[in-house]
C-alpha cells in the first residue's frame, strides 16, 4: 500500500523548500562576510545556535519515546516526525561540532588550561562529544528505521527494539546533554560550577523541542481535510508545555537562589554578568517570553485548543530560549574577548540564526517527502485478513509500551 502525497503538500513543500534554501545560503553568507567587518570573530552565535538547537532537536524525540513508554498512544503520531527532526539536525551538528573541536583553542576560554585537570584533557574533550552524538544519532536511525517494520512479526521485533532501544537512546540524551551543556555553557565561565546546570539545559531543551513540535504540527495540518494531528493532540501538548513552563521556571530559580543566597564569587559573578551587565534588559525579555507569556497564554482553553494560539505561544518560548542560550554561551565569551562584542539582535546573531533554521527546515523537509508516513494517515485498505496484517502499521496498532 503505498502513502498518498496530495498535490498541495507537494506546493507547500516545494515552496517552502525553495524559503528555507534561500535563508541558508543568505544566512551563512551574512555571518562569513561579518567576520571581515568586526575585530573578532562572532563564535558566540555560534556557539549558542550549536547548544540550542542540539538540544532542541534530540529532546523531541526523547519525549515521544517516553510517550510510548508510557502507553500515551496520542504520542504514536509524533514518534516519527520527532525521530526525522533529530536526523535533519544531524549534519549540522557534525559540521559545527567539528569546527569547535578543531577551532577549541580560541573558542573555549578554559583550553589555555588544559594541564589543570583531566576533564581540559583536549583528547578527552572530543572523545566525548564524539562518543554522546555517535550513539544519539546512531540509536536514533536505528529506532527510526525499526518503527517502519510491518505485520504482526514486525511487531514482535519492533517492540522489543523500540522499547530497548528507545531506553537507551533516553539515557543517552540525559548524560550526554548534561556534559555537551558544562562544556558548551558552564565551563564557559572558567572556575563556575553549577550542579544543576546539566538539568536546567534538559529541562528547556524539552520546551524548546515542545515548541518547535507545535510549529511543525501547524505547518504539517491542512485547513481544511484530514489531518494527521487532532484537537487531542493539540490539546495533550498544550498541557505538556503548560507543564514544562513551571518546570523550567522552578529550575531557573533553584538555580539563581542558592547561588545569590551563598553568595560566593566563583558563582555569583557568572550569574550577575547575565543579569546586571548590559544584556540585563534582554535577560529581563527572555524571563518575560519564556516563563510569563506562556503560563499566562496556557491557562486559557481558547489558546490551547487552537493551532494559531499554540504557534504563537510556540514563537514566544523558541524567541526567549533563543535569547537565553545566547546570553548563557555567548556573554563569557564577550568578556573573555574571544568573540565580538555583539547585541543579541545584531545582523550577524540573526543572519547565522536565519541560515542554521534555515538549512535545518530544508533538509527536514526533504525527508519529511522520502518518508511521508512521518505526517500523513495511511489511506484505508480494501485488503482483508493476512494480507492487511503483514501490512499493518504497528506503530499505531499497537502504541503500547511497557
Amino acid at each position: 500500500m503505498d502513502w498518498v502525497i496530495s498535490v498541495g503538500s507537494k506546493e507547500m513543500f516545494s515552496r517552502a523548500s525553495v524559503i528555507s534554501a534561500v535563508l541558508f545560503i543568505v544566512g551563512m553568507a551574512g555571518w562569513l562576510a561579518s567576520w571581515a567587518i568586526l575585530d573578532k570573530p562572532p563564535w558566540g552565535i555560534f556557539i549558542s545556535l550549536l547548544a540550542l538547537f542540539t538540544g532542541m532537536t534530540q529532546a523531541p524525540f526523547v519525549i515521544a519515546i517516553l510517550l510510548r513508554t508510557a502507553s500515551a498512544q496520542w504520542g504514536a503520531r509524533l514518534y516519527r516526525l520527532t525521530a526525522i527532526t533529530a536526523l535533519s539536525f544531524m549534519p549540522f551538528a557534525a559540521i559545527m561540532l567539528l569546527i569547535v573541536l578543531v577551532a577549541r583553542g580560541s573558542i573555549i576560554p578554559w583550553a589555555a588550561h588544559s594541564t589543570d585537570h583531566f576533564w581540559y584533557n583536549p583528547l578527552f574533550f572530543v572523545g566525548r562529544q564524539i562518543i554522546y552524538f555517535g550513539l544519539f544519532y546512531g540509536l536514533t536511525y536505528m529506532l527510526f528505521r525499526t518503527s517502519h517494520l510491518k505485520g504482526s512479526q514486525g511487531a514482535r521485533i519492533g517492540n522489543h527494539r523500540l522499547m530497548i532501544g528507545g531506553l537507551f537512546t533516553a539515557v543517552t540524551f540525559v548524560l550526554g546533554a548534561t556534559i555537551f551543556s558544562w562544556d558548551l555553557g558552564m565551563t564557559l565561565n572558567h572556575h563556575y560550577g553549577d550542579t544543576i546546570y546539566g538539568t536546567y539545559y534538559i529541562m528547556t531543551s524539552f520546551f524548546a523541542g515542545t515548541a518547535l513540535v507545535i510549529l511543525m504540527m501547524t505547518f504539517l495540518n491542512r485547513p481544511k481535510g484530514e489531518n494527521f494531528f487532532t484537537p487531542l493532540h493539540y490539546r495533550n501538548i498544550a498541557s505538556l508545555a503548560l507543564a514544562l513552563t513551571i518546570m523550567c521556571f522552578y529550575g531557573w530559580w533553584s538555580q539563581f537562589f542558592p547561588i545569590w543566597y551563598a553568595n560566593i564569587p566563583e558563582e555569583t559573578d557568572a550569574i550577575y554578568l547575565r543579569i546586571f551587565s548590559r544584556f540585563g534588559p534582554a535577560y529581563g525579555l527572555m524571563m518575560v517570553l519564556v516563563s510569563v507569556v506562556p503560563f499566562i497564554s496556557l491557562l486559557f482553553k481558547r489558546v490551547r485548543e487552537t493551532m494559531r494560539g499554540l504557534s504563537l505561544v510556540a514563537v514566544s518560548v523558541l524567541t526567549g530560549l533563543w535569547i537565553q542560550q545566547y546570553i548563557y554561551s555567548a556573554v563569557p565569551l564577550i568578556e573573555n574577548e574571544l568573540a565580538a562584542d555583539l547585541a543579541v539582535l545584531s545582523p550577524p546573531n540573526i543572519l547565522l540564526t536565519l541560515g542554521i533554521a534555515g538549512g535545518f527546515f530544508f533538509v527536514f523537509l526533504r525527508m519529511l517527502q522520502r518518508y511521508p508516513e512521518a505526517y500523513q494517515v495511511l489511506p484505508e485498505s480494501n485488503e482483508n485478513g493476512d494480507e492487511a496484517e503483514m501490512k499493518a502499521d504497528y506503530l499505531f496498532t499497537q502504541p503500547e509500551g511497557w
